[in-house]
């Protein structure tokens, strides 16, 4: 994930760094439409229709992303 102006986040295989690794999938948002998503008040969809949020690579990898969030507000 790509939140422009706070950096990058990376996911695989159960680690999370901030490192810029080749990715399947490379999710493109602004930092106000990350927190909407992670707190769960934007959904993905509506945000990729918009424009808001752009996915490069895997939609697979992207669709995913919503159940680690919704796993992480339940943390």
């Amino acid at each position: 994930m790509d939140i422009e102006g706070a950096g990058s986040i990376h996911i695989a295989d159960g680690q999370v760094s901030d490192g810029e690794e080749p990715a399947d999938c490379i999710m493109h948002a602004s930092h106000e439409t990350f927190d909407q998503l992670y707190n769960g008040t934007l959904d993905p969809t509506i945000a990729f229709a918009k424009g808001d949020l752009k996915i490069n690579g895997d939609m697979a990898v992207a669709l995913a992303t919503q159940a680690l969030f919704e796993k992480a507000r339940s943390a």
